[in-house]
Order: C-alpha cells, then sequence, then structure tokens
C-alpha cells in the first residue's frame, strides 16, 4: 500500500510517495540535518490511499 506524505513548507506543501515510513523518516532527518532546518519541516500527515 502506498502511502501519501504531505510535508508543510512555509509557503506551499510538498507531497512525498514513499513505499514505507522508513524512508520518510530518512528524508525528514536529512532535511532536519540540513543548515535551513527552521524553514524545513512545520507538519507531517500521511494518508492511506486506495
Amino acid at each position: 500500500m502506498w502511502k501519501l506524505y504531505v510535508i508543510k513548507w512555509p509557503n506551499h506543501w510538498i507531497p512525498i510517495q514513499h513505499l514505507c515510513i522508513l524512508k520518510a523518516s530518512d528524508l525528514m532527518h536529512r532535511i532536519s540535518k540540513s543548515r535551513n532546518h527552521h524553514n524545513a519541516i512545520v507538519n507531517v500527515v500521511h494518508h492511506s490511499l486506495p
């Protein structure tokens, strides 16, 4: 089952599809480690797509 991860940046939403939560977690980790982390993730929600 596909998961749709929507990452909210300051001015827009970025939808990212992953096959597993680990990939999204890795992405979040990389963003949080970036020098622009303060502008990165505001909120993350996932939806189970039909």
